[in-house]
């Protein structure tokens, strides 16, 4: 990819900014897309960004994934400082924040019945299968057959739609997420970036939950879509390449911002 002068211009204004918030989702914008989610690995390139942009004053770094926290820090594996949100919002790993609030007896019957419908229209399409978070389950149907993937999804929503009115749906790619909680990446990153006290927001994502996010931007923000498909995000760009590229160059501008005048930036 060659970046698009009109984006690499918006980015270096972000990097001059006096404190900046660098926001990413990370499954097939970090990370390439997999089959199973436990075999993702950030792409190496946006890895290094990510330490480099974290390491920088001024600068906070954070993964808004529709993970479970625990998921997003066995597959990111970012450095300390880095602020992870789970769940599209659900979970938060904020310091001052609280990270889960427990299920009421009402909520757990509610997950209880997801699990028990979700696993049985699973079991009609070979390859699906049911994930497990705190707030939410989730079928998958990446491995299946696009077609009995496909009824699985169209099944799902309607029953649970019709049987336990008032959980949250939350499409995706060949994905589709119940949970009992309302939270959406927008909610995230406004979230976020109170905390921070950002001057300016740069977010990163693919999906279909990331244009909650996109929403929220302001005009001095940055945002960027990876993939195909309409978007709110005022730039698109291919594939986590693509992104990698786009955060490598955010990284070094934001580091120049930092150098010794005459000094050499680190990659």
């Amino acid at each position: 990819m060659s970046m698009h002068d009109a984006l690499r211009a918006r980015i270096d204004e972000l990097a001059a900014v006096p404190h900046l918030l660098v926001a990413l989702d990370f499954d097939a914008t970090v990370a390439p897309i997999v089959a199973r989610p436990e075999d993702a690995v950030a792409h190496p390139v946006s890895a290094r960004a990510v330490r480099r942009l974290a390491a920088l004053p001024d600068t906070a770094v954070a993964y808004v994934s529709g993970r479970s926290l625990d998921s997003l820090r066995q597959a990111a594996r970012p450095p300390e400082n880095v602020l992870l949100v789970g769940s599209h919002g659900a979970e938060v790993d904020v310091p001052g924040l609280p990270t889960l609030r427990p299920l009421t007896a009402d909520e757990e019957t509610i997950v209880d019945a997801l699990d028990a419908v979700l696993k049985l229209i699973a079991s009609t399409a070979p390859g699906s299968w049911v994930e497990q978070k705190p707030y939410a389950r989730v079928l998958h149907t990446r491995q299946a057959d696009p077609v009995l993937g496909a009824h699985a999804l169209r099944a799902a929503l309607e029953s649970v739609g019709r049987g336990l009115p008032g959980v949250v749906p939350r499409r995706g790619k060949r994905v589709v997420e119940f949970s009992i909680r309302s939270e959406t990446k927008g909610d995230a990153l406004r979230l976020l970036r109170a905390r921070v006290h950002a001057d300016a927001v740069f977010f990163a994502g693919d999906d279909t939950t990331d244009e909650d996010a996109f929403a929220v931007l302001s005009a001095a923000d940055l945002g960027v879509h990876c993939g195909d498909g309409e978007t709110r995000a005022g730039f698109t760009v291919p594939d986590p390449d693509a992104i990698a590229e786009v955060l490598d160059a955010l990284a070094a501008a934001r580091q120049r911002r930092y150098a010794p005048v005459g000094s050499s930036v680190s990659r």
